[in-house]
């Protein structure tokens, strides 16, 4: 039995990266009986929610928020398990890993699998990549940025994120005003960029916009500047919400404002319960998923005019909202999970 251990950076517990690997290792059971896999969470997780939803079958580990007791508790891992396999979803973890591998005389083999744009995230190194004997491409612009950073196509595979099909579908509103759904971080600036939507909102007349906005950081920071600018819109702060799509019965679409991202899961969700999308063109993902007109829009990242016309204009597309579902279904986990072991175990598949 082959043993793989999937080593992760501090995880919030409530981000899209828990979400793939809850769904990934609660749809491997097949894979399962024939491997052992661990999960090595470094710096523990505040929220271990997502935990309940991994098959009982996979040891998670959650190791110390120290820098030196982390690292003792992973050399220890490394030496005590000997994995076949090793996965980082970290360049930080991947140089651990690969200096250890060196000095110990470790016969594995080492994955990187990283979830954000290389060149735009502060953690990632991407010098680091090389030390990979193969790299899990999320989106096809991570891809060509691995590529571009001279690491062989052979030494690539694209591999996406996985969406588990919706139950049912969103509806349209039908009360005359255009309602827009947030579902993230709550960040003014940096990566979420929601000063953006907020410039666009501004723009267009008062009162004819509803933003349901779910998740939790900089809320205060986000109304004051809502009140400087004078947004005269209605914005609803949900705060954390476990299953936000729950709480959604009617919508006109999800927006998305990221300055960067890896493969926005959000994007993924939304579109299987059949609700359209208007994210900004940015590295890397939305390009992947968004088809201008069929389900969903992209606009120019930074064109808070372009993205203030999109929103006025959403609800006179009349968007085929099973169209909008079926245009994620080769993301569907099923699809997903047998891609991913494949190019994991096998590297490239025909």
């Amino acid at each position: 039995m082959g043993k793989i251990a999937i080593v992760t950076p501090y995880l919030s517990g409530q981000g899209g990266t828990e979400r793939v690997i809850a769904t990934l290792l609660s749809n491997s059971d097949f894979f399962l009986e024939q491997h052992d896999i661990h999960v090595i969470v470094l710096g523990s997780s505040d929220n271990h929610a997502w935990v309940s939803q991994v098959s009982h079958a996979v040891k998670i580990q959650f190791d110390s928020a120290n820098d030196y007791v982390k690292a003792a508790q992973l050399t220890a891992s490394l030496i005590i398990q000997r994995y076949d396999t090793v996965i980082c979803m970290s360049t930080s973890s991947l140089k651990f890993v690969s200096r250890l591998r060196q000095k110990l005389h470790l016969k594995l083999k080492l994955l990187s699998w990283i979830h954000y744009s290389l060149f735009n995230e502060k953690t990632v190194d991407p010098r680091a990549l090389f030390l990979s004997d193969r790299c899990l491409a999320i989106s096809s612009g991570i891809q060509e940025q691995l590529l571009s950073l001279g690491i062989p196509a052979s030494q690539v595979s694209l591999v996406y994120n996985p969406v588990i099909p919706a139950t049912h579908q969103i509806l349209k509103s039908t009360d005359g005003v255009i309602h827009l759904v947030y579902i993230g971080r709550i960040m003014l600036d940096g990566q979420k960029n929601l000063r953006e939507l907020l410039d666009a909102l501004k723009k267009l007349p008062a009162n004819t916009v509803q933003v349901d906005l779910f998740g939790i950081g900089e809320i205060a920071l986000c109304k004051a500047y809502a009140f400087q600018v004078s947004v005269k819109q209605k914005m609803i702060w949900h705060g954390w919400v476990r299953n936000p799509w729950r709480e959604i019965k009617t919508a006109d679409a999800l927006v998305l404002t990221s300055k960067f991202e890896g493969f926005p899961m959000v994007l993924l969700e939304a579109l299987s319960y059949g609700l359209p999308c208007i994210s900004s063109d940015c590295p890397t993902g939305p390009e992947d998923v968004l088809h201008d007109g069929v389900n969903g829009y992209l606009y120019s990242s930074g064109n808070s005019n372009q993205l203030a016309k999109l929103i006025q204009s959403i609800r006179k597309k009349p968007f085929n909202r099973d169209l909008v579902v079926r245009s994620v279904e080769k993301f569907y986990v099923k699809n997903f999970v047998q891609i991913f072991w494949d190019k994991v175990i096998h590297g490239e598949t025909k």
